[in-house]
This record gives structure tokens, sequence and C-alpha cells, in this order.
């Protein structure tokens, strides 16, 4: 009865089969690691409630960002492009002023002292970069 899940079940583990040997029998790449300059309890207790301090008012502004529900309905009937496009706006507004409000929180905690600007950056700006740069390069 379930022949065709069984079989498409099998045919993924396959597939997935040669990433995990692939995983285990390369060697690690090289990679020149950067301290982060964290040498006491305390700079790691400065960050983490500096990360507190951005992300309570992300979780806040997204989950009572009721407006994203007003502007899901407007865009629906103003484009007429379905209730489902209209949602993807919203949530996507949603997401981007709750984003705001960690930034402008960032902005405000390290001005407060809370965790120096360049242990932030290390942290959370300079991964992000790194990825944008690799991924961007073409690959022929």
């Amino acid at each position: 009865m379930y022949s065709a899940w069984q079989q498409t079940y099998l045919c993924m583990s396959a597939v997935m089969l040669v990433g995990i040997t692939t995983t285990l029998l390369i060697p690690e790449p090289q990679v020149k690691r950067r301290q982060l300059g964290f040498k006491q309890a305390s700079d790691y207790l400065r960050f983490l409630l500096l990360f507190l301090f951005i992300i309570i008012p992300f979780a806040g502004t997204f989950v009572s960002a009721s407006g994203a529900v007003w502007l899901a309905g407007a865009v629906h009937q103003l484009t007429g492009l379905g209730q489902q496009f209209g949602e993807f706006i919203g949530g996507s507004a949603r997401f981007a002023v709750a984003l705001g409000a960690a930034a402008v929180a960032a902005r405000i905690g390290v001005r407060l002292g809370i965790a120096p600007r360049e242990r932030l950056r290390q942290t959370y700006v300079e991964p992000i970069a790194d990825f944008c740069s690799v991924t961007a390069k073409p690959r022929f």
C-alpha cells in the first residue's frame, strides 16, 4: 500500500549516504581561527546580557506586530493575488520591523556599554559578511 513512500525514502537515504560518506572520509580543511577576545567569565556574561537585550525587543515586536494581519488583508484586496501572498507580505513586514527593533536595541546596548562593539561585529556581522562574500563569487 505504501510502497511508493518506501521507495522514496530508500532513494533519499541512498542520496544522503553519499554526503555522509564524504563527510566522514574527507579531512577537515585547515582554517585560520581567530579568538574572539573573551578573557573572563564577565565577558561572556556581558555578551549574554547584550544578546538578551537584543532578542527581547525582537521577539516582543514580532509577536505584537498585529499590523501585519491588516497589511496581509490590504495586499490581498488591492492586488487580488491571493490570501497567501498577502500573508507572505505581512509576515515579511513583521519580520523586518522586528529586525529593525533588534538593530536599534543592539545599538543602544553597545552605547550603554553592555558589551564592546567589536565583539558584536566579530560574532554576528563578520560571519554573515564572510558567507555573503564566499557565495557571491561565481563558480565557473
